[in-house]
């Protein structure tokens, strides 16, 4: 529901995964019934803080002994900046501001768009790991979730809060009537 696309007009059924979704169908999209399938998240409890399966699949040991771990997921194409939205610049100032800190991020690889630029940037305290569908290690090592923007990954936000981490969420540049 973030995104631009076609063919609602030739859709036999629309089926969103949140009520804003649901609201931008029928108030944006002209759609005047959807299905609501919300997305079941396991909740397994409060994590344990435990970063050494993390530090082993980044294949990098400066995570075990950082003083703050921060955490992002999504794919690559969710941090690409637009001219107010700068997850990347936003990175950088944190990971300088907050020494001692790391700054995982899940989904993007090592190589892709502006990511090595901010790992040199950073004296390599940002390490993009690439893909993982397990991120439960991850939610283990990470003390603060930092949701990424311009586009967040709101599935991978709430499960790392169900994980009993602490969420920063993405700038809000739209009026809270349109994502009730």
């Amino acid at each position: 529901d973030h995104s631009f696309w076609v063919g609602s007009a030739s859709a036999d059924r629309i089926i969103d995964i949140r009520a804003s979704g649901q609201y931008l169908t029928s108030s944006v999209r002209g759609i005047a019934e959807s299905l609501y399938l919300p997305i079941p998240l396991d909740d397994h409890g409060p994590a344990p803080h435990d970063r050494v399966t993390a530090a082993t699949r980044a294949r990098e040991q400066g995570i075990l002994n950082a003083g703050v771990v921060f955490l992002t997921v999504g794919r690559s194409p969710k941090y690409v900046p637009t001219p107010r939205l700068d997850f990347m610049r936003a990175a950088a100032r944190i990971l300088s501001a907050v020494e001692d800190s790391v700054l995982i991020a899940v989904g993007p690889r090592p190589t892709e768009s502006t990511w090595p630029q901010l790992q040199r940037e950073s004296g390599g305290r940002a390490i993009a790991v690439g893909t993982d569908l397990d991120l439960r290690p991850w939610f283990e090592a990470a003390d603060v979730y930092l949701e990424g923007f311009p586009v967040g990954s709101y599935t991978a936000l709430l499960e790392c809060g169900l994980a009993g981490r602490a969420f920063v969420r993405k700038p809000l540049l739209v009026p809270r009537s349109v994502l009730p």
